[in-house]
């Protein structure tokens, strides 16, 4: 029985090695196919369960990717450093299928076990975070994920035009144009952007770069 546990280990272990190899090389179906294989010896293989999760997501395959990273998230421990990226990409599959309360969470844990070396950026992660309480039309929530971007020292047009975009639905003209002042000096090409026109026009003001 020993034995029988120990070849499938290494079958396993080759056919991870070969999907990712596969993969590599732009050969994604027979990766995830390879990966498959993998998965019906040893179905509680987190890093493969994660791994696939991920191809199948870069492919556009978001629900099927995201429910393999829930499985994988179950066996990977806590302290792994994949973790986080699995919320992140988890947290971007759900917002591509616009459901927004997963999406939120998953970007939200991603954040919280943000680790430097990982896939993703953290102001990115909390951009995206910000951008997703924008779509569900959750402004104070807005607000505060794009401060706490700011806060870290950020000065990327982005994290300004979101902020400013929350303070506009607030009713708060003068933070608003606050915010979108600072993301046209940072980023000029924004004065052709249709949202940045529509609001400076409902407040009756000329967009000025200088």
């Amino acid at each position: 029985m020993k034995n029988s546990r120990e070849i499938n280990r290494l079958k396993c272990l080759f056919m991870s090695w070969k999907a990712i190899c596969l993969y590599a090389f732009g050969k994604e179906e027979k990766a995830i196919f390879e990966f498959e294989r993998c998965l019906r010896i040893d179905p509680k293989n987190g890093p493969n369960l994660r791994t696939l999760g991920t191809i199948l997501i870069n492919r556009g395959s978001y629900l099927e990717g995201a429910e393999k990273l829930i499985e994988a998230l179950k066996y990977l421990p806590p302290s792994d450093r994949s973790v986080p990226d699995a919320y992140a990409y988890a947290g971007y599959a759900y917002s591509k299928l616009d459901r927004l309360d997963e999406a939120i969470s998953f970007y939200r844990k991603a954040i919280n076990s943000w680790v430097k070396d990982g896939d993703f950026n953290k102001v990115d992660l909390i951009y995206n975070l910000g951008r997703i309480y924008l779509q569900k039309r959750s402004y104070s929530e807005a607000v505060e994920v794009f401060e706490s971007g700011i806060a870290l020292g950020n000065k990327e047009a982005r994290m300004h035009f979101g902020l400013g975009i929350a303070y506009f639905e607030l009713g708060q003209e003068e933070d608003c144009l606050r915010h979108l002042g600072i993301a046209l000096e940072l980023a000029p090409t924004l004065k052709e952007d249709e949202t940045m026109k529509h609001i400076y026009k409902v407040l009756g003001h000329q967009i000025s770069v200088h």
